[in-house]
C-alpha cells in the first residue's frame, strides 16, 4: 500500500513497487495528487523497492521503466530512492535525482560495466535548510566510513537507459 508522511519539513511518499514493471494508472495518479498537494514541501522524497533504472549486473531488467513517473517525479522536483539491484549508486537521469541503495546483507552484486561486488553499507542523508546537504554510503568495519564518490563509475548504462554519477550531473 502506498503512504505518504511529513517529517521535519520534507514531504516523503512510501510505494507499493515490488512488481518490474511500470506503475498502475491509478498508483500514478495517486503519487502525482501526492505531489501536487505538497507545494508547502520544498523538499520531496519518493521511494520504493524496485528503481527506475538498473544499476547492477544479473538484475538490469528489474526495474520500474516508467518514464511517465520519472517525468512526474521532474516536474515535482522529488529525488527517488530505490533498492533491489543490491549495489549502491547515486545518479540522475532525465532531470531527476536517483538513488538506488546498498546492500547491507547478503548478495551484493557489481555495478554495470564492472566486475567486482559492490560495497555493503547503508544509505545516510541528511537535509538542512529545504535542501539534501548529504547523500552518502556509509561501509566498513562498524559502518564508519564514506564511500568516495570517485570510486563509483562516472556513469551507468544499459540499453536506452542512462544514469550519471549525482556529482557529475551537478548535484
Amino acid at each position: 500500500m502506498d503512504a505518504f508522511a511529513e517529517a521535519r519539513g520534507v514531504f516523503f511518499i512510501s510505494l507499493d513497487a515490488t512488481t518490474v514493471a511500470p506503475l498502475s494508472g491509478a498508483q500514478r495518479t495517486w503519487v502525482a495528487a501526492q505531489l501536487a498537494a505538497a507545494t508547502a514541501y520544498p523538499m520531496r522524497i519518493v521511494y520504493g523497492h524496485v528503481p527506475i533504472h538498473p544499476t547492477t549486473v544479473g538484475r538490469e531488467t528489474e526495474v520500474l521503466n516508467d518514464t511517465a513517473f520519472e517525468t512526474l517525479l521532474r516536474t515535482h522536483g522529488a529525488l527517488f530512492i530505490g533498492g533491489h539491484q543490491h549495489g549502491y549508486f547515486p545518479g540522475a537521469a532525465n532531470g531527476v535525482r536517483h538513488v538506488v541503495t546498498p546492500c547491507i546483507g547478503a548478495g551484493p552484486r557489481p555495478l554495470i560495466g564492472t566486475t567486482a561486488p559492490s560495497a555493503r553499507g547503508f544509505l545516510v542523508i541528511d537535509i538542512a535548510a529545504d535542501r539534501i546537504t548529504s547523500l552518502e554510503m556509509r561501509t566498513g568495519a562498524g559502518f564508519t566510513s564514506t564511500l568516495p564518490r570517485s570510486s563509483l563509475p562516472p556513469e551507468l548504462r544499459f540499453g536506452t537507459h542512462l544514469l550519471t554519477r549525482d556529482d557529475r550531473a551537478g548535484y
